[in-house]
Order: structure tokens, then sequence, then C-alpha cells
């Protein structure tokens, strides 16, 4: 446990010194690697791989992306994004520079505060993700 730790604070403080170096104040990425696979009609258990318009994937590249901020101790959000061909959700993933106190602290800064669009009043309904 002390050794994963360890690894993570040491990752974490070259993802933050990658952030810093490259003026980076935000990274957005899809939450997911792969369209959301169907859940089993049977059983409580997932399947170790999972088929996606003919090809096959194993059940863990499911968890590639959404572990990204954690392992780097950066604040992260997941976002709706639309929907798949299949009708199944989208979402893009939004982290922020590691040691900040939330996704959005980006947002408030005032040194990158114009580089935040301002949202429309309302907003459309989420659009189907070809």
């Amino acid at each position: 446990m002390e050794k994963a730790q360890a690894t993570m604070d040491v990752l974490g403080t070259q993802y933050r010194d990658a952030f810093r170096q490259q003026n980076i104040v935000a990274i957005a990425y899809p939450t997911m690697p792969i369209p959301a696979p169907l859940l089993p009609t049977e059983g409580d258990g997932l399947p170790a791989t999972f088929e996606i318009h003919g090809r096959q994937y194993p059940i863990t590249v499911t968890q590639r992306n959404p572990f990204v901020a954690p392992v780097y101790r950066a604040p992260g959000l997941s976002i709706p994004a639309g929907l798949t061909s299949d009708g199944l959700p989208a979402g893009l993933e939004i982290d922020g520079l590691p040691g900040t106190p939330s996704p959005f602290a980006f947002c408030v800064a005032p040194a990158s505060a114009s580089a935040c669009p301002r949202l429309p009043s309302s907003l459309p309904s989420p659009a189907r993700a070809s």
C-alpha cells in the first residue's frame, strides 16, 4: 500500500509539472475510450469481454480513462455528452490541475477566466453521437 501511494505521489507530481510546463489549465477526453457496453440480461456479473460492432474488448478497457484523474490526484469531472447511435450514454471527462480544489477551479482563476466560455442560458437536448 505504501509503495502504491508513493508511486501515485510521484506520478501526481509529474502530471502537475507537465500541466505547468505546458501552461495547461485542463484537459478533456472521452470518459470511456469506447461506447458503453450493454449490460448482461442474465446473471449478476459482467463478462470478461464484450462485443461492440463485431469487435471484442476486455472489460478492463472501460476503466482506462476514468482512472486518469484519481491516479494523478487531479480533480476530474465527467459530463454527459450525448448518446451513441445505439442510444447508449457518452461522456466527456475534464481534468484540472492536480492540487486544485475543483474540476472547474481553472475557470475561476483570474488569469484563465477568459479561457472559459460563457454558457447559454438554456442548453439544447443532447445530440446523438455517431
